[in-house]
């Protein structure tokens, strides 16, 4: 998917501080009072991959045009590959 799309999803990895509101944390926005954002942030997580294009073989090495695209699509890298 885009990751602007990515962004309207839900991540279940987000945790929010209830600042001693309440004991503990919470990943749901519902819970959320101050409408904390617990969606996925895309490129900023480190998990975030990015789909690139095949790999080329030359001289027995495999090479790939890496650039950055923001139109281009991605996954979350801790759910596996889609």
């Amino acid at each position: 998917m885009i990751e602007e799309e990515a962004k309207t999803k839900w991540c279940p990895f987000v945790r929010h501080d209830t600042a001693g509101q309440n004991p503990g944390s919470f990943n749901r926005t519902i819970l959320s009072t101050d409408k904390t954002n617990l969606n996925c942030i895309g490129s900023a997580c480190m998990a975030w991959r990015w789909n690139y294009p095949p790999a080329e073989e030359v001289d027995g090495l495999k090479v790939v045009e890496v650039h950055h695209d923001p139109s281009g699509s991605g996954y979350c890298g801790l759910a596996g590959k889609p």
